[in-house]
């Protein structure tokens, strides 16, 4: 039956009226507004009302013309959430670098934390995250660290320097790399001037400016280094590794000829020890056995010199380095019997030492006045700073106050207040590997224009004669074009002393090894013999000569031509020092002979002729060379170790009317005198022990009483920033017939300001002028830019088009350059985030890598044995 849409139908129940199928309205609803699906408003009417409703309303309304232009929201808010998150990270940045008053600087020292040239990045250490207990590594290079060091002693916001020498937490990413004895000598001396500046800027003696703590010394080195410090701690439970130096030399003939291998060798001449480990079969012959005991002896008094001037500056300076030798012979000791030799000042754990650096006692009367207004009192606040309080100290890591420094220089300084000085660094055994990248750097920088002056960094203990001589020609190239001065670090002897001989100039440090010119050449033989045990024969098919054969020993006339090939090269040698030293044959040969020298030694054996005029009242030292002529004038302050001209001295301190007290000293030669005594041991074993005997006070028409003031504090070595006296003795060494082994005692802060200054004199010379002898004092910021630099991929495929060269361009290269770009910067800028400590956040600022096992021992590099000589 059909139904009529519009009726209704009567069946037997209540009828229905279809409903009639939604038409679209027209009027006054909005065309933007959504239509509801029909389906979903049968399934869900109250829900299609309320949308309608919703729809129809001011929201509603907003909401639909957001949606129509919501790419520009989009756009918006993406573009105010970058604003508002980069100015929250330059609070952040800015809140992290920020320096505040009263700011200690925590130094955590361990080995690798200091190096003389930090290595390039590699991907896979940038890679490498610091496990648990392990913190970032933080290394710093000698010369960053001193001036660090150097523009903090300046900085009125610096209180301070806490130096953690513990051994907990240091980062396996970083290559355990100790310092030697010349690089803590350095930083000996420029603690010390910290600590003198901070005192008169703080005008109290008693300030503390300058704490060490280490839950226990590991090497004697580490303590070393902590002896430069006012105070030194360490935990109960720790101990101090005072032993004095010492040596093991290995002679291995016996095994040789137990096994059936021969040696010939040859040494140039009889101090070069090199050989001795081969042909000798118990000890050294008598010269070198000499040798070494003076150069071990010199070198420990030099560490029980820095030992003594530092925690016994109230005794004579002899008399303090007396006392540190004998505690040396006693050692090692444990926290308890260190604080009663005086060897350090306390046995305190780290927590308790950083809480006494808030101890300050209130104004009297003040606790009691706020507990009888009734307010509380914080058992902190009674007698302590709040740890939150403004005047209360503040933390920066020495890594980071570098870092901020540096940021802010490059910021405030022009171009013109910069002074960069090129350096190459020489650190390792001289061979043609080794000597490649030396001589590149060289290149490279006698072809930069910008840089004016130079310096070569070595330590070395020499190598290969061909690689060395190639590395003297690169020095000579580069002192054609810019003054070149030759720095020496722990030990530079042998080859690293022939390539500095084309230098301007040397520096040494007092505990630098230098000398040993001379030649060795070791040929090993292999006999039958040692075939025979092993089961083996050989037979040997020549065209030609046998003379470079390890199986077949040479006959007379190849013995007697590789002679005459060692004493050429030893007079080649000899010829190089001549030249570059403006010696005569006499006086090279008379130091050379393969002895072997300190760096204070060096300088005595050449200037033994110098007398001096001592003032003691104003502790004024004049000295004057063989001829009478004056060389220099200079302050003596033996407790701290700084010196100052006396143009300065008047400058700083009003006149005193007081009638000089003045004596004429000669510095004749070493103060001690070196023997040996041999014993045995209970193992068997043989001890030579190193005897010094003080030499009695040499007697000269010119002298009075025949008066010597110790050796270390008659020799000390200019400031080049203070005075032209360097630049005035460069012009006097010139004209005299020999400018010695070195030309003067410093570390590489030392050389880099004499070479600015030579290089300034150069400069002068090409203006056709003369430097004058007062001129202004130079403002500037010394830098050193290594060399050869390190360039970018796209620099280097730029360098080898312009070469004409044939660059690889393969996909799989530019993949990995740009990886390791990538990950360079973000690590490295994770890296710096994650170091960052807040300035009142203990934990995490004290929280660092500390000195592990640093060596007292002058680290003597081996010489592998070959056919060809070796320096």
């Amino acid at each position: 039956m059909a139904l009529d849409p519009g009726q209704g139908t009567t069946a037997s129940g209540p009828s229905t009226t279809a409903s009639p199928t939604p038409q679209p309205v027209e009027g006054n609803v909005s065309s933007s507004t959504p239509v509801p699906n029909s389906r979903l408003a049968r399934s869900f009417p109250r829900l299609t009302a309320t949308f309608q409703k919703f729809s129809q309303s001011r929201a509603g309304h907003g909401g639909a013309f957001v949606w129509r232009y919501r790419r520009g929201f989009l756009i918006g808010f993406g573009l105010t959430y970058t604003a508002l998150a980069y100015s929250i990270a330059a609070r952040d940045r800015y809140l992290r670098d920020y320096v505040h008053d009263n700011t200690y600087l925590v130094w955590k020292i361990y080995p690798g934390a200091v190096v003389e040239s930090r290595s390039p990045a590699s991907l896979s250490n940038l890679l490498m995250a610091p496990s648990p207990g392990e913190d970032a590594p933080k290394v710093l290079e000698l010369f960053e660290a001193i001036r660090a060091l150097k523009y903090a002693q300046q900085d009125p916001r610096i209180r301070g320097i806490f130096a953690d020498f513990s051994s907990l937490h240091v980062p396996s990413s970083v290559a355990p790399d100790p310092l030697g004895l010349a690089q803590i000598e350095e930083l000996h001396s420029t603690i010390h001037e910290f600590k003198a500046m901070k005192k008169e800027q703080l005008q109290d003696e008693k300030a503390r400016v300058a704490i060490a703590w280490s839950d226990s010394f590991e090497s004697q080195g580490a303590y070393l280094l902590a002896s430069a410090f006012d105070e030194v701690y360490v935990q109960p439970s720790g101990g101090v590794p005072l032993i004095g130096l010492s040596a093991q030399i290995p002679f291995i003939r016996k095994l040789l000829n137990w096994a059936g291998i021969k040696v010939h060798a040859m040494a140039r001449k009889e101090y070069k020890s090199m050989v001795s480990t081969f042909v000798e079969e118990e000890e050294l012959p008598p010269a070198q056995t000499q040798n070494e005991a003076e150069l071990f002896g010199e070198l420990n008094r030099s560490m029980c010199h820095m030992i003594a001037v530092s925690r016994f500056p109230d005794l004579d300076a002899d008399e303090a380095e007396s006392k540190v030798a004998d505690l040396a012979k006693d050692g090692p000791y444990s926290g308890r019997e260190a604080l009663q030799a005086g060897l350090i000042d306390g046995v305190k754990h780290k927590r308790e030492l950083i809480e006494s650096l808030f101890q300050e006692e209130k104004p009297s009367g003040g606790g009691e006045k706020e507990e009888k207004e009734g307010k509380k009192v914080h058992p902190r606040q009674v007698g302590e700073l709040r740890l939150d309080a403004p005047e209360a100290p503040k933390f920066k890591s020495l890594w980071d106050y570098n870092r901020i420094n540096n940021k802010t220089l490059d910021r405030n300084l022009s171009d013109d207040e910069i002074v960069e000085v090129g350096v190459v660094y020489l650190n390792s055994s001289i061979t043609s590997v080794s000597a490649s990248s030396v001589i590149k750097g060289l290149n490279e920088l006698a072809d930069d224009d910008e840089i004016k002056s130079a310096v070569i960094r070595i330590d070395s203990g020499g190598g290969d004669v061909v690689a060395s001589e190639s590395i003297w020609d690169a020095v000579r190239r580069v002192k054609a074009r810019k003054p070149i001065v030759a720095s020496f670090g722990n030990i530079s002897a042998s080859g690293g002393y022939y390539a500095a001989t084309a230098a301007d100039a040397i520096t040494a440090s007092e505990s630098t090894v230098t000398g040993s010119i001379g030649v060795a050449s070791i040929r090993p033989i292999i006999t039958k013999k040692f075939f025979d045990r092993l089961g083996i024969s050989i037979q040997s098919f020549f065209t030609g000569s046998t003379a470079n054969s390890a199986l077949h020993e040479a006959d007379a006339a190849q013995k007697a031509r590789q002679e005459q090939y060692m004493d050429e090269t030893y007079a080649d040698f000899l010829q190089k020092v001549c030249e570059g030293r403006q010696m005569t044959k006499e006086e090279a040969d008379k130091l050379a002979g393969g002895r072997v020298y300190t760096g204070l030694s060096a300088f005595v054996a050449c200037n033994q002729g110098v007398e001096a005029e001592f003032d003691e009242e104003s502790g004024i030292l004049t000295m004057h060379n063989a001829e009478g002529e004056e060389e220099g004038t200079f302050l003596i302050k033996p407790a701290e170790g700084s010196v100052k001209t006396e143009e300065a001295e008047r400058k700083s301190s009003p006149t005193v009317s007081k009638a000089p007290k003045k004596k004429k000293v000669k510095i004749s030669d070493l103060t001690f005198e070196w023997s040996t005594q041999s014993s045995e041991t209970g193992a068997g074993n043989k001890i030579t022990t190193i005897v010094g005997h003080k030499r009695s006070p040499v007697q000269d028409e010119k002298c009075e009483d025949g008066d010597e003031i110790p050796l270390r504090t008659a020799i000390m070595a200019e400031e080049p920033e203070s005075s032209v006296d360097e630049s005035k003795q460069q012009d006097a060494s010139n004209q005299n017939a020999s400018r010695g082994l070195i030309d003067m005692l410093g570390g590489l802060y030392d050389a880099t300001l004499l070479s600015v200054t030579l290089g300034m004199k150069k400069e002068w010379e090409k203006k056709g002028e003369e430097m004058p002898e007062q001129p202004e004092s130079l403002a500037a910021d010394l830098r050193l830019v290594k060399f050869p630099r390190e360039k970018a991929f796209l620099q280097r495929v730029r360098e080898l088009n312009r070469k004409g060269d044939q660059p690889s361009l393969s996909w799989d290269a530019f993949k990995m350059e740009c990886t390791a770009m990538i990950a360079r910067a973000a690590l490295r800028s994770l890296a710096i985030s994650a170091s960052q400590a807040e300035p009142t956040d203990l934990v995490k600022a004290f929280q660092d890598p500390t000195l592990g096992s640093l060596t007292a021992k002058t680290r003597m590099k081996m010489q592998y044995f070959g056919m060809a000589p070796q320096l």
